[in-house]
């Protein structure tokens, strides 16, 4: 697989290796947590799991072309890089609204 240039201002977090978990509810929970990530950096977020969900997530937290437990799927979206700084980026965890 060859490596695709990720725009500025896309968050991509981590691939992720999820089989260890099985049917459990732990892929949705970090699909769950990719989702507060894309809303409060106000970026796409594209999560890559080996054998969890993958899914571009938009900036409101919406994922988009989903995939499914341990089904091999390649999936593939144009996303807009974005140079907005929401409250959260700029101030961090220091904000009032993170207290």
């Amino acid at each position: 697989m060859g490596l695709v240039p990720i725009p500025p201002g896309v968050r991509v977090p981590r691939q992720q290796r999820n089989a260890f978990y099985g049917e459990t509810a732990a892929s949705a929970q970090h699909l769950q947590m990719s989702r507060m990530r894309a809303i409060e950096d106000g970026r796409w977020v594209v999560q890559a799991a080996v054998s969890g969900i993958s899914a571009f997530i938009d900036t409101g937290g919406r994922p988009y072309e989903q995939t499914r437990l341990f089904r091999p799927e390649t999936i593939r979206r144009t996303i807009r890089a974005s140079s907005e700084r929401t409250p959260f980026v700029r101030f961090g965890t220091g904000s009032p609204w993170c207290r």
